[in-house]
């Protein structure tokens, strides 16, 4: 049995989130990787790549519980901190594209809006560039207090979604 240490350490957080983030997109993206899995596999990573989006975007976007980790956790000084600017004009691109109710609704929770089958890869390619953005604003920041880089990957996803009825 794994034991999840928690250490309250929110940028220990959002390195994990980053990691599993790029990891996934990786093995998504990368179809050569992705179409030898068998279809529970997929499904995992498919629906890990969403959980790890979803839980970087209210990271950046909120809305916060208590305990949530919010970018004031990270930037001392929020909102005067000077990546501020950056980070709001980024955040805005990605709370316009960010479908909140679809993963919520389609993957976290089990509701009436699930179906048996979803594909989030047209979801997931929108949303890639637009993390990685906020993720490599971060990056400086992150080294200053760590010693370490995020250092992602993966390029960059792209779109391809075929479609066969059956």
């Amino acid at each position: 049995m794994t034991v999840v240490q928690t250490t309250g350490d929110p940028w220990g957080v959002l390195e994990y989130e980053v990691k599993m983030f790029d990891a996934t997109y990786k093995i998504f993206f990368t179809r050569s990787t992705f179409t030898v899995l068998p279809t529970a596999l997929q499904n995992a990573v498919e629906e890990s790549a969403v959980l790890h989006t979803r839980n970087l975007c209210e990271i950046f976007l909120g809305p916060h519980e208590k305990d949530d980790i919010r970018l004031a956790d990270l930037l001392q000084g929020w909102p005067h901190h000077p990546r501020h600017t950056n980070i709001t004009a980024m955040n805005k691109k990605l709370r316009r594209r960010y479908p909140r109710p679809l993963f919520n609704q389609h993957v976290m929770h089990p509701t009436r809006h699930r179906g048996t089958q979803y594909n989030y890869e047209k979801e997931l390619a929108d949303l890639y560039s637009l993390i990685q953005n906020i993720i490599v604003e971060l990056d400086d920041e992150f080294k200053s207090l760590t010693g370490k880089r995020f250092n992602l990957q993966f390029v960059g996803a792209t779109y391809q979604r075929t479609v066969f009825w059956a």
